[in-house]
């Protein structure tokens, strides 16, 4: 999802280099941390989409087991005798 995003600010980066760093021996290395950070975000985002994949699930279980609770019933043990039919 996230990959065509970090590919480009990648592609964007190595554009900037390879246009305005005339030194090799200067550029080389710049050409290497930025696809170690585009490696590092890809993972980076790609762990933070599981988390919140399963998190999400998890939720959404706790919410559909919530919604099969009845609410009355329990309200109906907290009332005083006097007003239960």
């Amino acid at each position: 999802m996230f990959n065509s995003v970090i590919e480009a600010v990648q592609t964007a980066q190595k554009t900037f280099v390879n246009t305005f760093v005339t030194n090799e021996e200067i550029a080389k290395p710049m050409v290497k941390m930025i696809d170690s950070q585009c490696d590092a975000m890809k993972l980076t985002a790609k762990a933070v989409m599981d988390i919140t994949t399963t998190l999400a699930s998890a939720t959404t279980e706790k919410v559909q087991e919530a919604m099969k609770f009845d609410f009355t019933k329990y309200a109906d043990a907290f009332r005083p005798a006097a007003v239960k039919k």
